[in-house]
């Protein structure tokens, strides 16, 4: 669990907390990748390239969502932002997979559309 702390960066109180983060990360992170997937602006892009902006994009709007959160007048929570990119990556429908066959090579990067908690 520590690993996942210091991975999201994330000021938290409770390993419940730490999970919300985590699942809102998956659900960035499936989100960007989806509509990339989608957007025929991004056809000329490698997938490589297309996975690691799926990454800088959920961390990047992970650490809004935690500013966010920390503002006692924003009404909304962890699980809120959550539901909302979860529904916004399902609109999103992405069949490709490119880079499974080259998971022996980078074992260390996740595809997008394996991420799970």
């Amino acid at each position: 669990m520590n690993n996942l702390i210091h991975l999201l960066e994330v000021e938290s109180e409770t390993t419940k907390d730490i999970i919300q983060y985590h699942r809102l990360y998956i659900a960035l992170l499936k989100t960007a990748w989806r509509f990339m997937e989608t957007i025929q602006v991004y056809d000329s892009c490698s997938q490589e390239h297309k996975i690691l902006w799926s990454y800088i994009y959920s961390d990047r709007v992970l650490r809004i969502c935690a500013k966010l959160k920390q503002d006692k007048s924003f009404p909304h929570d962890v699980k809120a932002f959550t539901d909302t990119f979860n529904k916004l990556a399902q609109r999103f429908v992405s069949n490709k997979r490119p880079l499974s066959s080259m998971s022996q090579f980078i074992p260390e990067v996740s595809h997008p559309e394996d991420a799970s908690i």
